[in-house]
């Protein structure tokens, strides 16, 4: 019953399983995952923070309960439990509970350090508390045989913010590494922050020059808001105002009527915050 044109019967059946078997972890986290993807669905974006909130809480809440009496069944397989702490903080931070939602990730990824989702969300959660040397350690052991260029750009991420000893060297070195093969990362926002990643790291003139002189060789390779933006960035660093301000505009048009994300608007807004780009 579970079909996208009939919801309705889907959850009627999810429900008479779970009366009939209320411990049963695996008709529990089914409709879990069903009230979890109609909560998403209908769910609004925050236009800076790119997180989501539900217009009624309800299914995701009942979600958040469905998942925590999946993962009290002791017999559940590890990875299949893990799963379930996964599921649960995407639930909590739906409800804006991002505190308990970390917590559940970082659950997760002690019992399943394979999977790139949890790995990465789990990394992501430790940086948000600033435990930047535990983000860091669970990257750099984490099992991992597929997503590596982002495993790369989230561990680069990492140092750069922890900022120890030896860290910019390792940032520039994963950088380097991407940077000159940006087509041969999937992800067109991963390129973007490859790029910005190596922009950040630009101590000097020199340094900068070779960073834009990259980034217009891999122009086909992005997006072109994100092109725009970079660029912005570059001009700015070089103390160049007017020709930044022109590519930040350029950045902002390439924005209107482009499919672009959350984090594309973020980033443009942060820019123009910096630079005051349109006073």
């Amino acid at each position: 019953a579970r079909l996208r044109d009939r919801p309705t019967e889907a959850e009627k059946y999810f429900r008479i399983a779970v009366d009939k078997e209320p411990a049963w972890a695996h008709g529990l986290s089914c409709l879990a995952t069903f009230l979890l993807e109609r909560a998403r669905s209908s769910a609004r974006i925050d236009p800076l923070s790119g997180d989501r909130y539900p217009v009624d809480p309800a299914d995701a809440k009942d979600a958040e309960s469905l998942y925590s009496r999946a993962i009290a069944d002791p017999t559940v397989a590890l990875s299949q439990k893990a799963g379930y702490f996964w599921n649960r903080s995407i639930a909590r931070r739906l409800l804006g509970n991002h505190k308990e939602a970390r917590n559940d990730v970082r659950e997760a990824v002690v019992l399943d350090k394979t999977n790139p989702t949890i790995v990465f969300a789990a990394a992501s959660a430790f940086q948000e508390d600033k435990q930047f040397d535990s983000a860091i350690d669970l990257l750099e052991t984490a099992q991992l045989t597929e997503d590596l260029e982002r495993l790369d750009l989230i561990k680069a991420i990492g140092y750069f913010e922890r900022n120890s000893s030896g860290d910019m060297a390792r940032v520039q070195d994963l950088t380097n590494k991407w940077t000159s093969r940006l087509s041969d990362v999937p992800r067109l926002e991963d390129r973007a922050d490859f790029v910005r990643l190596a922009i950040r790291c630009c101590s000097n003139t020199e340094a900068r020059q070779a960073s834009k002189s990259t980034l217009v060789a891999s122009a086909a390779s992005l997006r072109p808001v994100n092109y725009q933006e970079l660029l912005a960035r570059i001009e700015f660093a070089e103390g160049n105002r007017e020709a930044g301000v022109n590519r930040a505009k350029c950045a902002r048009e390439a924005l209107t009527g482009a499919s672009s994300d959350a984090f594309d608007r973020t980033q443009l807004a942060l820019l123009a915050e910096e630079h005051r780009v349109w006073d």
